[in-house]
């Protein structure tokens, strides 16, 4: 997950972005669909609105 936000923002802003990523997942995991496959996918997801978000900023 690091790898994939620090390839697209830089390693400094890396760091931040993961958390809250983490952070954002953890806040709405019961709102997680257990039945999917695993959750890679929704962090990825989660990770790429926060970069957008970044870059919009």
């Amino acid at each position: 997950m690091h790898r994939y936000v620090a390839r697209r923002l830089g390693v400094q802003v890396a760091d931040d972005i993961v958390a809250e990523t983490f952070l954002t997942f953890f806040r709405r995991r019961a709102s997680y669909d257990h039945a999917q496959p695993p959750a890679r996918p929704w962090l990825y997801g989660i990770a790429t609105n926060l970069i957008a978000r970044q870059r919009r900023g």
